[in-house]
């Protein structure tokens, strides 16, 4: 589905007609343009600068984060936190340096809110925390 000419976008329509169904049935959705090539850009630009911050922390599994720092093991034998390659930080988008990544957030949010009651067995009753995988 293509927004490219970045006109107003009927977004209970959007989640209704298209969102929605794509989600039942497959599990995801791509929704071309979503955020139009300016947002798009300035959203990369404030997640590189993160990353070079150093504000990006090592990902982990869930299950790492319930016990303490022991050494955890694996069919292979011990093995230590790094289990996932990736690092993440964890952001809600009114942090410095974060306002475009708030404005993702903020219309992810009203797809939410809009989809409510119309993803099968799923609810959705808010979002924590998003996080940026590098």
């Amino acid at each position: 589905m293509s927004n490219s000419g970045r006109a107003k976008v009927n977004v209970p329509k959007l989640v209704l007609d298209y969102i929605t169904p794509s989600m039942n049935q497959y599990g995801l959705c791509f929704v071309d343009g979503f955020l139009g090539p300016k947002t798009g850009d300035r959203i990369l630009q404030e997640v590189v600068a993160l990353h070079r911050s150093g504000s990006f922390e090592d990902g982990e599994l869930a299950s790492q984060r319930i016990g303490t720092d022991q050494p955890h093991t694996a069919p292979a034998g011990p093995c230590k936190k790094t289990i996932r390659g990736d690092k993440i930080m964890w952001v809600q988008g009114n942090e410095p340096g974060c306002a475009s990544i708030g404005q993702l957030l903020q219309r992810m949010d009203k797809l939410i809110m809009h989809a409510d009651g119309n993803l099968g067995h799923y609810t959705i009753r808010g979002r924590h925390k998003s996080y940026k995988e590098t």
